[in-house]
């Protein structure tokens, strides 16, 4: 692909936070897993289960290793991409 550089069109700043990766830090119970679960669309990949108390989350237990190759695989359907929008 050639490079023009009378083609060049402004930079646009998403107004929301798709397509950003997003690291939420904190101590433990000050609601980093309760304001995630608050995003669109939000997937939550429960690696404890710590998330029992918050009512109307989607949640995936993951126990093993199996268990997480399997839930990669399928987040790469695009049916489950269209159904979330947020990964936790």
């Amino acid at each position: 692909m050639a490079i023009n550089l009378l083609n060049i069109e402004p930079h646009k700043v998403s107004k929301d936070l798709s397509g950003y990766i997003t690291y939420i830090y904190g101590a433990p119970k000050t609601g980093k897993t309760t304001l995630a679960t608050q995003m669109p669309g939000a997937l939550l990949l429960a690696f404890e289960p710590g998330y029992n108390a918050l009512p109307g989350v989607m949640a995936q237990d993951i126990t093993t290793w199996g268990e997480m190759r399997q839930v990669y695989r399928e987040l790469k359907k695009p049916e489950v991409k269209a159904a979330y929008k947020s990964i936790i």
